[in-house]
């Protein structure tokens, strides 16, 4: 903790104390890495981390301090369930007295299945505890997710919900407000809206059962000979974790039965994804459950329409049939239809990219970065 000196250099801005649970680098983090950038002129910030997570580079690069912690997450895992609540009790503790020694003002926790604000909050009440919700509630197992909702609830001075998807799963209070992610929006010239071959469909998102890459795969053996040319990049990172690890091969096995390996590609982990989207048709997200969905949003910034299950949080981003489509269903006869509708008319797709870059617009991280300064 000896990087922490740097703090008491500065006495009269607000500290803020940001526990990110996350081991990879995630949309989660990067939306909250997104608004600390974006208020860095207005508080001074400080990272707790989980030991070994692979975004300290991340944070260090920009010159956070970042305090590593053994976090362990509830799992399956009998050994990890026998040390969780010693583990967050512990935590707890030493978070309590960073925040006392470096006298934080707030505590801004960056999703509500992360308990350690709950226990700091008891044990130094003067803290302004902040809780993100940013995972549907109704996507983990029910009886947690209550619990970590109504403790959260309780004992935060505000909850922010990511989207109205999430928002309407909690109950009813004064210090639950919505508030949605943002990011910089690039300016694009109109001639970035008329490339001459599109012919990529995007898939980014990290590689865990239930993110849809799965589908999307179904979605290439169907469409393969719509489009000369056309190939499915799958973008993302396994996070380290076994399951992970074992659900990306099991993709790229797929593809090889299937023989579309030579129009099927996965990439790993990119922090900066636009590149992927030159010359792409149209951006995909088929997960299961989506509480708000960065990746549909860095999409639509760079004039590329989405194509999305009603999944979530999708559905308040893209406006379905002006920048992009909402399939009804989770059919693949159906998907592929609202893919083919770009195929067939190039004027139609440079008409809805424009339309989600200026959707995307009304997400710019200024905007969002002040409404979550007054909070």
């Amino acid at each position: 903790m000896g990087e922490l000196h740097e703090l008491n250099e500065i006495e009269t801005v607000k500290k803020i104390l940001i526990i990110e649970n996350s081991i990879a680098f995630t949309g989660a983090f990067k939306s909250i890495f997104s608004f600390t950038q974006a208020l860095a002129g207005d508080f001074c910030f400080l990272y707790v981390i989980p030991r070994n997570s692979s975004v300290k580079s991340d944070l260090t690069k920009k010159g956070y301090p970042c305090i590593e912690l053994p976090m362990i997450e509830l799992s399956r895992n009998i050994w990890k369930l026998v040390r969780y609540l010693p583990y967050l009790l512990v935590n707890a503790i030493r978070i309590s007295r960073i925040v006392r020694k470096e006298q934080v003002d707030v505590l801004h926790v960056n999703d509500f299945y992360n308990l350690l604000g709950v226990f700091v909050k008891v044990l130094q009440p003067s803290v302004r505890l902040i809780v993100h919700v940013r995972r549907v509630p109704s996507s983990l197992p029910r009886r947690l997710a209550d619990l970590w909702i109504r403790l959260n609830v309780k004992f935060a001075d505000q909850v922010i919900c990511v989207s109205e998807t999430v928002k309407q799963e909690l109950p009813l209070g004064g210090n639950i407000t919505r508030l949605y992610d943002g990011l910089n929006v690039p300016t694009i010239l109109p001639d970035q809206f008329k490339a001459d071959l599109l012919n990529k469909l995007v898939y980014v998102g990290n590689y865990i059962p239930g993110k849809g890459q799965d589908k999307a795969i179904q979605v290439m053996e169907k469409l393969v000979n719509s489009l000369e040319g056309l190939h499915l990049i799958c973008c993302g990172s396994d996070m380290g974790l076994a399951g992970n690890r074992i659900y990306k091969s099991e993709l790229i096995e797929h593809v090889k039965k299937l023989h579309l390996e030579e129009v099927v590609e996965f990439l790993d982990f990119q922090t900066d994804t636009s590149p992927l989207y030159s010359n792409a048709l149209v951006a995909l997200n088929f997960s299961k459950s989506e509480s708000f969905s960065y990746t549909c949003l860095e999409a639509m910034a760079q004039g590329i329409p989405v194509v999305s299950l009603n999944n979530g949080g999708p559905a308040e981003l893209i406006e379905d049939g002006v920048s992009g489509y909402i399939a009804k269903s989770d059919s693949v006869d159906e998907i592929c239809q609202l893919i083919e509708i770009f195929i067939k008319d190039s004027e139609l797709r440079r008409t809805f990219g424009v339309a989600a870059h200026k959707r995307a617009e009304e997400f710019n991280i200024e905007k969002s970065a002040n409404q979550l300064k007054v909070l």
